[in-house]
């Protein structure tokens, strides 16, 4: 018997060294790279998101684990590039998620793609087949497309016959505002209705103060124009605020007048300030239509909720909005695209990439298809009153 006791030793080794092994590749980590602005309501929303989609995935996945590294941008494409910077040289990450604006996004890809990192953008840009061309390592969480925003806007006018518009866009140095405005012009004309006047303001960020220049635009619209109906078409929420509070002060959001606002602002209602709402009373929205009422978003509804109050307890919101929903999603998507790579190695990111571009599923607010390409976006129609 005392033959057989070095076979059984071995034989209990090897399966001790298998079971590790095995254990290893089932909890293999990936690291993720988030930047976002952490002061900004916005960052707040994202990072509460993230963190409650990241414990509920990892307690759910048996083949692998997230794990999270945040980078604050402060809001400046400069701190974002940095932060994208540090985030694959020293923490190795595979994706980055995140950036607020379109200018730490291209800043972002930029280095996402000499890396050959995936880039998840939460931010929402107008023309995607474009941006996807110049950045192929870009993915968009949104499907927004501005030919379906501006046959909304269309159907809005011709339904009230409104002749005249004035329209109200971001200058900013991608020019898709300027290229909105012409869509939009073609589109009026085709019902009868023009662009009286365009009032390009200057963006945030400028050398300009972004707020004289509204304030001489709009005053030029009291005096010389006939119109009263105003379409504020592409502007970033810093700069549509400063339009609706310098065009409350000349008495342009009374009775006399209307102002249609484009998804680029209405679908962050949500998020903005109380302060900012006595300043657009009355408005008309056009807003991204999702689902709200699915017993997935409701759940994550009530978990938000309560994280963001507790973590945030000087906001007076705590409903989570489109930066929280596309926040999840991002997290969600990585989680699946990783569950189809199993334990294959991707070295470059290229695999990871194509594998969530594949990718598509039933997300918190409906079906998220990166492929669907040609799908037309559903909006709403939201009126300002109060506080809602």
């Amino acid at each position: 018997m005392a033959s057989y006791a070095p076979s059984k030793l071995i034989l209990v080794f090897f399966l001790v060294s298998y079971s590790s092994t095995s254990s290893l590749a089932l909890n293999k980590t990936t690291n993720i790279g988030v930047i976002i602005d952490e002061g900004s309501r916005a960052g707040k929303e994202q990072k509460t998101a993230i963190e409650i989609a990241v414990q509920k995935l990892n307690s759910g996945s048996k083949n692998h684990k997230l794990a999270i590294q945040f980078k604050n941008s402060k809001g400046d494409p400069l701190e974002a590039a940095s932060s994208a910077s540090d985030l694959i040289d020293k923490e190795n990450v595979q994706v980055i998620v995140g950036t607020d604006t379109w200018e730490e996004t291209t800043v972002v890809a930029k280095i996402g793609q000499r890396a050959k990192i995936p880039v998840i953008s939460l931010t929402a840009h107008t023309f995607q087949s474009q941006s996807r061309l110049q950045w192929p390592f870009l993915v968009q969480m949104t499907n927004v497309d501005m030919h379906d925003e501006i046959k909304c806007i269309a159907s809005i006018v011709q339904s009230y016959n409104w002749k005249r518009t004035i329209v109200v866009y971001e200058d900013n140095m991608f020019g898709d505002g300027y290229i909105g405005v012409s869509l939009l012009s073609e589109a009026l004309q085709q019902i009868g209705s023009l662009i009286e006047q365009t009032v390009a303001v200057p963006h945030f960020t400028s050398s300009f103060d972004p707020t004289e220049t509204i304030r001489e635009n709009l005053a030029n619209v009291v005096t010389t124009k006939q119109s009263r109906v105003f379409i504020v078409l592409k502007s970033s929420l810093q700069d549509a605020s400063r339009v609706f509070e310098e065009a409350n002060k000349l008495g342009l959001m009374g009775r006399d007048s209307v102002w249609i606002l484009g998804d680029s602002f209405s679908s962050f209602l949500d998020s903005l300030d109380p302060s900012v709402f006595q300043h657009i009373q009355g408005a008309l929205g056009v807003k991204t239509y999702y689902y709200d009422n699915s017993t997935q978003f409701l759940d994550f509804k009530s978990n938000f909720k309560t994280s963001f109050r507790s973590k945030y307890p000087e906001e007076d919101k705590s409903e989570p909005g489109i930066y929280a929903i596309r926040a999840y999603n991002s997290i969600e998507t990585i989680s699946l695209a990783l569950d189809r790579l199993g334990n294959l190695k991707y070295t470059d990111g290229k695999k990871l990439l194509d594998t969530i571009l594949s990718t598509n599923f039933s997300s918190l607010t409906g079906r998220i298809d990166f492929q669907g390409e040609n799908q037309s976006e559903v909006f709403q129609l939201v009126n300002i009153i109060g506080k809602s």
